[in-house]
Parts: C-alpha cells; sequence; structure tokens
C-alpha cells in the first residue's frame, strides 16, 4: 500500500498526494505513459513530480531517453526545483550563526597577519621605543606561547584560534627589535632569550606533562594581564603614551571582543572565553589612554595662536 507522501516545491500538486489519487492516475485512460521523477529539497523532504507526455513527442522521448534533449530537459526541470526549494527554504539561526562565526573567526585570522605591524612600522619609523615597556612585550611572547602551544595540543578549529600563529610570530620579532632600539643588553635580558628558545619547542610541541599544560594554560591568562599592566601604568605616570600604536591597540580590542563571540560559537572551554574577556578590558585601556593622552597637532595650536 502507498503511504502519504507530502508534495513539495511542485508546480503541479499542492498539499499532500493520497494513495486513492495515485490509483487514479494509474488506472486512468490515458494514451501516454507518465514519467515520475523524484525530487528532493531536503533530506527529510521528499516529493513526487508528474510530468505527462503526450503525442508523438512521448514515443520520440522514449526511444531518445539517452538524448541530448531528454537529458538537458531533466537538468533544466532540476535547476527549477532547486532554485524553488532554495527560495522557500526558512532562515534558521542554528544555520547562520555558526556559519558567521566562521566568518568572523578567519576574518580575525586574516587581521592579525598584520595587526602589530603599525607598531614595528612606527618603531622603525622613530627610531624609538620611548614610552614602551620591554617587560609587557616579554610577557606578551609567553602568553602566545603557550595559548597557541594549548589550543594546538587540545585540537580546536584553526578559526577559534589560528591568529595566535601570526601574533606570536610578530611580537617575537616586535621584542627584538625594542631590543635593538633600547640601551645594551644586559645579562639577565640574555638569560630570557636563552631560556625562552629553549623552551618554547616543547611547549609548543606539547611534549610535556598534561596536568603541567593546564597549569600553564590557566597561568596565560594572568600573564596577559600582567603583561599590560607595566604599559598601562607606565603611560599613566607618564601622562602619555609615547611610541605606542593607537591601530595596534584598536586591533587587539575588537579582536578580542570578536573572538568572544566565536569562542562561544565554536564552544570552546570556558578559560579561552575568560582569556578574550581580559583581552578586552586591558586593551580597551591602553585604548582609552591613547585617546585620553593624545596631545594636539601642531596645526591646532597654531590656529588658536
Amino acid at each position: 500500500m502507498i503511504s502519504a507522501l507530502p508534495v513539495l516545491c511542485s508546480g503541479i500538486t499542492v498539499g499532500t498526494l493520497q494513495p486513492q489519487s495515485v490509483h487514479q492516475i494509474a488506472s486512468s485512460k490515458i494514451p501516454t505513459p507518465t514519467f515520475l521523477s523524484l525530487m528532493v529539497c531536503s533530506p527529510q523532504m521528499p516529493e513526487i513530480r508528474i510530468q505527462p507526455l503526450s503525442g508523438r513527442q512521448n514515443l520520440k522521448a522514449l526511444e531518445m531517453s539517452k538524448g541530448k534533449r531528454l537529458a538537458s530537459g531533466m537538468q533544466l526541470d532540476m535547476m527549477s526545483m532547486n532554485m524553488l526549494c532554495f527560495l522557500s527554504f526558512p532562515l534558521d539561526a542554528n544555520i547562520l550563526l555558526p556559519l558567521f562565526s566562521k566568518v568572523l573567526g578567519y576574518s580575525i585570522i586574516a587581521a592579525s597577519t598584520v595587526a602589530k605591524l603599525p607598531q614595528i612600522l612606527k618603531i622603525l619609523k622613530h627610531g624609538s621605543v620611548r614610552g614602551l615597556s620591554v617587560a609587557s612585550f616579554e610577557l606578551e611572547v609567553v602568553g602566545y606561547t603557550i595559548a597557541l602551544a594549548y589550543c594546538v595540543h587540545k585540537g580546536l578549529p584553526f578559526s577559534a584560534y589560528g591568529e595566535l600563529a601570526f601574533l606570536l610570530i610578530q611580537a617575537i620579532i616586535l621584542v627584538g627589535i625594542i631590543y635593538y632600539y633600547s640601551p645594551p643588553m644586559g645579562t639577565k635580558t640574555w638569560m630570557k632569550a636563552l631560556l625562552y628558545c629553549g623552551l618554547a619547542p616543547t611547549v609548543l610541541a606539547g611534549k610535556i606533562d598534561p596536568a603541567l599544560f593546564e597549569v600553564l594554560y590557566a597561568s596565560q591568562h594572568a600573564i596577559f594581564f600582567f603583561a599590560r599592566v607595566p604599559q598601562i601604568w607606565k603611560n599613566f605616570t607618564n601622562k602619555g603614551t609615547g611610541e605606542l600604536s593607537f591601530l595596534t591597540c584598536f586591533m587587539n580590542f575588537a579582536g578580542s571582543i570578536v573572538r568572544v563571540f566565536t569562542s562561544i560559537q565554536e564552544k570552546t572551554p570556558l578559560s579561552v572565553i575568560m582569556g578574550s574577556a581580559i583581552g578586552i578590558v586591558m586593551n580597551g585601556t591602553l585604548l582609552g589612554q591613547i585617546l585620553l593622552y593624545q596631545k594636539p597637532s601642531p596645526k591646532k595650536q597654531k590656529k588658536e595662536d
């Protein structure tokens, strides 16, 4: 017995095709046979399309079942049906939000490739690291290293942490430039650099005890917090931000906001979301200091005089 089948996206039938109507069609005295084709709009929405052919064209169609004319007709028919299914398909937040999250995630990764470039160019242009805290940038390198190693070790999707790889590379370059324009490096500075070069490959490879790995990742939130504190305090005491780049701070701040949203959508661990939330507070503070302590341009001073 033929069960009732819902008919969707069809230009002929409406609603549900009952078993009685199928029997009537099968027993009707139509001089020409009927072609039945099954179309699927979605995995749970089957469709029966009835397309009668009459006259000599029907016989020719039967003889030319492998011909181009019938094949092209079926392709056009399927295309029209698929378009109707797509247009009539309701927009679902469960589909759009994950897609939007993926787009934002990869957008952050793309922007992170040049996030610290404004800061690097500003130092190279002026040949000075005035107002910059060396400890802040050093701790930032350590934090990026631990965060990247943890995300890779946990097998998180690349869209959830990809920017860490590019930020780490730029942070290392930035620290090297700061060392170059700073006073001669002392023994402590060389020891810190050598210690990092010795431990970083082991951490990135995940060749440490899992319990220690969890402790390191839990501590990286504190590392990022204290990485911003010296720079914030130095800006406050100097009543200026020196060579601190507005664009870099703004991109860090915006990236932290977007990363909170994508982390929730990707269902990443709560600790990852908390790290992004800390980034919003600290980067927002630096951004506010730049806006607060910026000096008026010479042109504006001349106009006031």
